[in-house]
């Protein structure tokens, strides 16, 4: 009998592919999430919580994006308030990861077919071995981060808020700056009250990147240091990005906000150090030290880009990741110039991965503007500017708001949170899961070619 179900088990497995169990692991995660913050106990009002607030906060915390339609620390209780931190540690690593550390802990050893799925969950190229070499790496990467950021974080506030609340805040920021979720539990102005305490802030910035450049990274960068090994070529695309998008965000936020009401009162430094933060946490953590509504047009803008790009691959971030665009952007250039071939690093790029991030860029777009269009007809009173920093803000999982967040109706919040999934799993991953296995086989029937006048 026992057989039997092992046999059954085997099966279903055969048919869902790694991509599809990954979508339904987040879900089955959102949902358990949901069922838990309905819950009286989560409350501190102490009454059942509706579905539309547990759901949208749920999906929030495992999508790691940071929208919430109620103030952390004043909704929640302390139960309430560890079940978000739980999702957002299982959505920054991915639920899998959670299985894997689980199989470790009864020393159950994984399968191939477990190491497909962290592949796909970590964008990795290579799925030998993935479960159980790269993810123990992952895992004692991530507690050594968090647990430093949260001894650094702890020793700060604990004057603040006592030794009991100021460790328990030292943890949960420090994890959800890691896992670039936003959430925070200070009060209505998140991490403003903290914008002239360089430690605390550099300690969550330093954290937001450390999360934002991605595992494959660090194991790159790791290997690199041990073994005197030349870095790939993808990990030295990802930190010259981010320096330049850091460097490049900081310098024009702070010059389009020098006198505006968002750095008002302040000194040079402290306005730049605000900027350079504002950039960090656009990629894509959520935190704020001001009040992004009043932010200029022209630094909303700036924002949103910052938003759409993100972080790294197969890292705690959203966005269409870095890599994805410097591609776009590398072979817009080389096409510019006359050259049939997209070189990095004196690398070929395949065309068929410039299109990738082609298509990527655009169902992007047009999946954001779409849910702004839709904000902007359900929700009179929201501007349409705000309607898409939201809808940027949610399918790039970052977590910033102009303010609007908690005024919005179900539908709204609903749009949020597909958005927020889709931002998450990747637009990729769902259209390769509902994909039929013959149109990720190769075209035996050659089309002759179509001249098109372009441009």
């Amino acid at each position: 009998m026992e057989q039997i179900k092992k046999m059954r088990t085997l099966k279903y497995k055969r048919k869902l592919r790694p991509t599809q169990t990954l979508i339904l692991g987040f879900l089955c995660v959102i949902l358990a999430g949901t069922f838990l913050l309905m819950l009286p106990v989560s409350s501190a009002s102490g009454s059942a919580v509706p579905f539309s607030t547990a759901l949208f906060t749920a999906t929030s915390a495992t999508c790691v994006t940071g929208l919430s339609v109620e103030v952390t620390n004043e909704y929640w209780t302390l139960f309430g308030q560890i079940v978000i931190l739980a999702l957002i540690q299982i959505g920054g690593l991915g639920f899998m990861s959670m299985a894997v550390l689980f199989f470790m802990l009864v020393k159950r050893a994984t399968t191939p077919y477990d190491n497909m799925i962290v592949a796909q969950n970590f964008s990795l190229l290579n799925n030998e071995d993935a479960a159980s070499v790269f993810m123990k790496r992952i895992i004692i990467g991530t507690a050594v981060f968090e647990a430093a950021g949260a001894i650094i974080l702890a020793v700060r506030f604990i004057p603040e808020y006592g030794v009991a609340d100021g460790i328990y805040k030292g943890i949960f920021h420090a994890v959800s700056a890691f896992c670039n979720a936003g959430f925070d539990i200070i009060g209505p102005s998140s991490m403003a009250p903290f914008s002239d305490d360089y430690v605390v802030m550099g300690t969550i910035s330093l954290l937001i990147m450390l999360g934002g450049i991605g595992f494959v990274v660090w194991d790159d960068v790791r290997t690199s240091i041990l073994y005197k090994k030349r870095l790939m070529m993808y990990t030295k695309v990802i930190l010259i990005a981010t320096g330049v998008l850091v460097i490049g965000g900081t310098a024009v936020i702070a010059t389009l906000e020098w006198n505006s009401q968002t750095l008002e009162g302040m000194g040079p430094f402290r306005k730049i150090f605000c900027s350079f933060f504002h950039t960090v946490s656009l990629r894509t953590a959520g935190f704020s030290v001001f009040d992004n509504g009043l932010l200029t047009d022209s630094s909303k803008v700036i924002s949103m880009a910052m938003m759409f790009i993100g972080g790294a691959s197969g890292s705690t971030a959203g966005g269409v990741k870095i890599s994805t665009v410097t591609v776009l952007l590398v072979s817009v250039a080389k096409i510019a110039s006359g050259h049939d071939d997209v070189t990095m690093f004196k690398r070929k790029i395949p065309h068929a991965m410039a299109l990738r991030a082609t298509s990527l860029v655009i169902i992007g777009l047009v999946i954001v503007i779409s849910g702004a269009m839709i904000l902007d007809a359900v929700e009179p009173g929201v501007m349409m500017m705000d309607a898409t920093y939201e809808t940027f803000s949610a399918y790039c999982t970052v977590g910033n708001s102009t303010g609007i967040t908690s005024s919005l109706g179900n539908v709204s919040r609903y749009v949020l949170c597909l958005l927020m999934f889709m931002g998450r799993v990747g637009i990729l991953t769902i259209t390769f899961s509902l994909s039929m296995k013959r149109a990720q086989k190769k075209s035996v029937i050659s089309y002759p070619e179509a001249k098109m006048l372009i441009g």
